[in-house]
């Protein structure tokens, strides 16, 4: 698939940065550029993994509609709540799929352990970042703490 020029020009503005803001209108390829970013930081090894925290709704378009059609790297995918074990660290590319209101969760909270253990270098992608607004709220608070650690940092909207 080529790349239209607007997404090429983002990819070469934030290849190299730790952060990035994605605010593009529906149907200008968020997802593929956030992918392409993402596996950017794989290539380069500077992560393992990439975590996606997103809306219910959208764990399953990631997984199975956009991954597949815009990874141009090998990568495994780990969906919160239905994949039983996060694996380890090895050629390919994991991305960790988790529903924004999981992470305020204590089993979120064991769960992002045991990845922090066998990926602590990774990217975190905030998609729907609009569902992450209150700064008081636990979802906010836990999701900062998993930005504080992560790699590269973008977030979508």
């Amino acid at each position: 698939m080529k790349d239209y020029a607007h997404q090429t020009a983002v990819f070469e503005r934030f290849k190299d940065k730790k952060y990035a803001a994605l605010f593009c209108e529906m149907g200008t390829g968020k997802t593929r550029m956030a992918i392409q970013l993402a596996n950017h930081h794989f290539t380069q090894d500077r992560v393992t993994a990439t975590m996606v925290v997103t809306t219910r709704g959208l764990m399953g378009n990631w997984a199975y509609v956009e991954l597949p059609k815009h990874s141009d790297v090998p990568y495994r995918t780990y969906i919160w709540n239905v994949d039983k074990e996060i694996p380890y660290a090895d050629t390919t590319h994991l991305f960790f799929l988790v529903n924004v209101d999981a992470l305020p969760t204590e089993r979120f909270a064991r769960v992002f352990k045991d990845f922090m253990k066998k990926h602590p270098a990774y990217t975190l992608i905030i998609d729907e970042s609009t569902t992450v607004k209150n700064p008081r709220s636990a979802r906010t608070r836990a999701t900062l703490a998993a930005a504080r650690k992560a790699t590269a940092r973008l977030i979508l909207s």
